[in-house]
């Protein structure tokens, strides 16, 4: 099971391009982060997924909730300047 211990909130609504550039920003930092795997639901919804050594961030966006978010298992917040 995952352990989430940080949230960012990117955008309060549901923006793609707001997703795309978190995104480009954490591709920026490969290495030491590795692009994972790339979930997309059929309302729009999506999740992309990066690692640092064994610890897990997702970038989401949700329709249902509005939002564009981070979760992650470690501070993400020098790669998401």
């Amino acid at each position: 099971m995952s352990d989430f211990k940080f949230d960012y909130n990117i955008s309060e609504t549901f923006d793609k391009e707001a997703f795309d550039a978190t995104c480009e920003k954490l591709d920026s930092h490969i290495p030491p982060l590795q692009k994972g795997e790339n979930i997309k639901e059929e309302d729009g919804s999506e999740m992309q997924f990066y690692y640092l050594d064994s610890k897990k961030l997702a970038v989401h966006i949700v329709d249902f909730l509005d939002l564009v978010y981070v979760t992650s298992e470690f501070d993400a917040s020098e790669y998401l300047k």
